[in-house]
């Protein structure tokens, strides 16, 4: 029987799984496409068969967004809400709560590696920055291009302290 906790690979696998489908069945607009994973998890991968699936997201050129959620020291994994309440947490064979503890460490690599960024997911102030920067933020504009133009601009700024030399010596 399976363990209840996080496998991070098998999430990056997959994701990788529905970008190698959609590229298949879209070809003419995967050149064009802006390809991002968010990842949500406490980071306490109790796999850890991630590296491969990450070297894999790398070389798709891929970002990750990783948001880290639960708390260093550990808690409960809510399971089941009621009016705000948790009335259910998940547990192990013969009822033993979960506790999970946040690993920031893994998390913050993840998304380092790919060029992506870390988030702390602790309150929604949090989420919903992340989301806008992710999301809005980081989309291009369509239409949109810079060009910048280059020109140094001293030789005005020369003359016009040279005429000033000029006007106080005269004056």
């Amino acid at each position: 029987e399976p363990e209840a906790g996080s496998n991070m690979g098998s999430a990056m696998t997959s994701a990788l799984r529905l970008v190698d489908t959609d590229t298949k069945m879209n070809p003419e607009a995967a050149p064009n496409r802006r390809r991002i994973f968010v990842l949500l998890s406490d980071g306490d991968d109790n796999i850890g068969e991630w590296a491969a699936p990450l070297r894999q997201v790398q070389r798709a050129e891929i970002k990750m967004y990783t948001f880290g959620l639960g708390s260093a020291s550990g808690a409960y994994v809510p399971l089941v809400l009621s009016r705000g309440q948790v009335v259910k947490y998940l547990t192990r064979e013969g009822g033993a709560r979960i506790v999970s503890r946040a690993e920031q460490s893994t998390m913050r690599e993840i998304a380092e590696r790919t060029g992506g960024s870390f988030y702390r997911g602790e309150d929604e102030r949090q989420v919903d920055r992340a989301l806008d920067e992710i999301l809005v933020q980081g989309r291009p504009i369509a239409g949109y291009s810079a060009n910048p133009v280059r020109q140094d601009l001293y030789e005005y700024f020369l003359l016009a302290a040279f005429a000033s030399l000029l006007l106080g010596i005269f004056v």
